[in-house]
This record gives structure tokens, sequence and C-alpha cells, in this order.
């Protein structure tokens, strides 16, 4: 027997001596207390799994993605103040295996995305507004928040170095998309007068609407962007394999019905429009002539969906008259009201997160509806940060767009695979979106999913130059 084999056998038998002392101690320790043993069960599978995830980093890249779609379903620790979920839980360990990971290679290497100077001068802007800002605490707790969101980012964007990561990256939002989308229609449905209770009040119940992981229906058709413009990508791409196709037929088929099941205005517009972009880029009425074939089938095999059709349609239509709720109103007073602030603040802003009160301070609220809050990005960006802060947001959304745009031709130039071109169009297209998404309601700040979106803008940067270049 060779030394090397005598070595692996002395190795294995020690291992086994260690496990089957360990055990004992486990055994032993039920007769000191529980809580102990539970302790010592549960540490070597902690430090295993820290180990390996050090090795494969991306696992936990995949879970901060996965745990977004997880969302409000369980918490690890309820409270009403300040509930624990798996994303927190999450967000967490990758923001702590990148400092791991920075600090392990001794070179302090951070990979850049060409904003950090622009980045820097909006978080200067935003801790200087907080001087004259009316509710500074506040402010500075919604800041921090930001902050951490965008160290979660630059964690993400370095934590991801290859495509095949990417790659499983979409898959995971795809089917973790079709089980939201599942839980969107049951929640719809589940009520058997929630169609008609929608519309006779115009679809305004909340509780009529699928709210499924957020107690916003808004927030909830956003997930679907991501994925619909991925599943649309694919299946209107004809020089795909027909797995692929079908796939990506699927995954918009789930994400319409889920975000449908939202009636959510805005983000159905949001989703259309992408949805559009997509059928004209990839030249193919594939993708528009199934939805109509397919809505109308749903329609005859379920005609009280009649009722939410209606309904929507109504909500659509109201968002421009105000006839059906005073959504309409409302938004164009508030946007009168931040030109007002904006003036009166001689264009310096009347500092982070100051829009709710000074409207409070200054404008009438109806008992009709008491809406205070802003309802689009655009104002409440010049309204608060002044117009310096609106003109460097403004480049920063401009280099991003053009960065995910560039990333498209390089795809198209460059890459004949399926699934990166459907990926790089499903994020350009997400970006438009969540452009329209937002100029109805406000909080891009503190969406997570937006900001990983516009991280993955310069995730495909990197990842393609290297597939390139080597």
């Amino acid at each position: 027997m060779s030394d090397i084999n005598a070595m692996s056998i002395k190795n294995s038998k020690s291992y086994v001596i260690i496990a089957f002392i360990y055990a004992i101690l486990c055994a032993l320790s039920v007769l000191v207390n529980i809580i102990l043993t539970a302790i010592l069960v549960v540490s070597p599978i902690l430090v295993g799994g820290f180990l390996y995830i050090i090795k494969n980093p991306k696992w936990v890249v995949l879970a901060v993605f996965g745990s977004l779609y997880v969302g409000n379903l369980f918490y690890i620790v309820p409270s009403e103040s300040f509930p624990i979920t798996l994303f927190k839980v999450v967000l967490i360990g990758v923001i702590l295996l990148f400092i791991f990971t920075l600090m392990n290679t001794k070179k302090l290497h951070i990979d850049l995305i060409g904003l950090e100077i622009e980045i820097l001068l909006l978080a200067a802007f935003i801790a200087i507004s907080l001087v004259w800002s009316p509710v500074p605490m506040e402010g500075a707790f919604y800041a921090i928040r930001f902050a951490v969101s965008l160290t979660m980012c630059y964690s993400v964007f370095n934590l991801i170095q290859d495509r095949k990561t990417v790659q499983q990256l979409f898959l995971l939002i795809s089917v973790a998309s079709i089980c939201v989308a599942i839980l969107s229609v049951r929640d719809l449905l589940s009520n058997p007068y929630a169609a008609v209770q929608a519309y006779l009040s115009g679809g305004t119940k909340i509780g009529d609407r699928a709210t499924v992981v957020d107690i916003d229906p808004n927030i909830v058709s956003t997930l679907f962007f991501l994925p619909a413009f991925y599943g649309a990508s694919l299946y209107s791409n004809l020089k795909a394999e027909k797995k692929m196709q079908i796939f990506g037929g699927i995954i918009v088929a789930a994400c319409l019905a889920g975000s449908l099941a939202t009636l959510s205005r805005s983000g159905l517009l949001s989703l259309g429009v992408g949805l559009a972009i997509i059928s004209f880029k990839m030249r193919s009425q594939r993708l528009i002539i199934t939805a109509i074939i397919g809505a109308l089938i749903i329609l005859v095999i379920k005609p009280d969906l009649v009722f939410t059709l209606t309904s929507l349609v109504r909500r659509f239509t109201g968002l421009f008259t105000g006839e059906v709720d005073n959504s309409a109103s409302i938004r164009i007073n508030l946007m009168v009201a931040s030109w007002d602030m904006f003036v009166n603040s001689n264009f310096i802003g009347i500092g982070f997160r100051g829009f709710g009160t000074t409207y409070l301070a200054t404008h009438y609220v109806s008992s009709a509806a008491q809406v205070y809050e802003p309802h689009n990005m655009t104002y409440t960006i010049y309204t608060e940060l002044g117009l310096h802060g609106f003109l460097l947001v403004s480049w920063i959304v401009i280099y991003t767009f053009r960065t995910a745009l560039e990333n498209l031709n390089t795809c198209l130039t460059y890459q004949k695979n399926a699934s990166m071109l459907a990926i790089n169009q499903a994020v350009f297209t997400s970006l438009v979106a969540y452009m329209i998404f937002f100029q109805f309601l406000s909080g891009a700040y503190n969406n997570n999913l937006f900001l990983l979106c516009c991280t993955l803008t310069f995730i495909l940067r990197k990842v393609m130059h290297n597939d390139i270049h080597g």
C-alpha cells in the first residue's frame, strides 16, 4: 500500500473518531441544557455552510434575488415595528461575505462600475439636505437604508464574475416569478366576490387585489418585470431552441396573469410597454398574437373574469379622467405642490424625505383623500434635492441606460447565445419599465429589486467583456 493511501485511510479514521466523540458530547449536553444541545448540533452545519459559501459565493447572490421574491410570505422574527424577513438576513450575509472576500484577497481590490464620483456626490447632497429637512431623523433613517442597499449592490456586483451565474440567476427568478404569479392569481380568485367588488369599486379596494409578498400590490407587479421580459425575449426568438421558447412562453404567461391579478395600472402599463418594445426589437408578432388568443380562451373558460377585466379598463381610464377614484386629481395636486415647494426653496430643495411634512404644512389635504406622500420619483427628486440633485440623478440614469443599450448591442454583435440575448433585453427593457412605473409612484431609493436591476447592467458589461477579451 502506498504512503498516500495509508495517509488517506488514517485521516478517514481520525474524522470518524472525531465525529463519534462529538456525537457523544451532543448527547451528554442534553443533561445540561437543551439549548446547548441545539447549538452543538447546528454549529457544524453553520460552519460547514459558511466554508462552502466562501468557496462558492454565487449561492449567496442567488439567495439575495430569491429572498426578494419570497418577501413577506413569512417572517423569521415577527414584529410590528421591525420584522425580520429572509431578505434582511441574506442582505447582511452578502455584505459580510463581500467584506470577508475583500479582506481575504489582501489587496483590498473592489470592482467599480464607473459612477462612484456621482454616487458619492449624491450621498453628499442627501446628507447636506438633512440640515434643513423638516424631518432630519426620518431622512437620516432612509438615507442609511439607501446606503445599505447600495452596499448590497456593490457586494453583488463584485461577487458575480461569470456568465453562468447570471444565467442561473435568471433561471431562479423565472421559477420564483411563476410561483408568485400562482399565489397572486389565487389571492384574487380565492374570494368568489372579488371580481364583482372590484368592478363596483373600480378596482380601488386593496383587499381585492393580489398583494402576496408586499402590502402594496403596485410593488408586487414590479416583481414580474425582469422575468416577464426574459421570457418574452426567449418566446419571441425563433432561432432559440424549442424548449427555451416553450419555457419563455410559460414564464411570460404566468407573469402576465400575476400582474393582472394585482390590478396595478402603473405596473401593467410598464409591463405592456416593455413587451411592446421586445416585440418590436425581435421583429416578431408572436407575443402579441398569443396574448390576445390566450386572453380570449381564458374569458371563454371563465367568463366571470370579464368583471375583473372591465374593472382594469376602468382603472386605466380613471387614471386620466379621475372618474373611478381621486387618484388622477391627487397626483395632479401633488405635482403642482411639488413645483411650488421647489420654487419656494430657491431651487435648492426642501430636504431629503421632507415632501410629506412640507405638503401637510403648506397645502390643504381633503378628508376624502388624505394623501400627502409623493407619487412620482421625478418631482420627488427635484423637490427634495433641488436642481443640482435632479441633474445629478438624471446623469446617473442616462449613464445606466446607455450602458444597458451598449450591452445589448455588444451581445447582438459578438454573442449569438439566446439566453444572454434574452437577459440583456430583459435588463434594458426592465429599466424602461421602472422609469415608467416610478412616474406613478415614489420609492426608487429603497426598491431593492430596481437597484439590483441597475446593478445587473454593469454586471453584464463586466461579464461580456471577460467573455470577449478573456
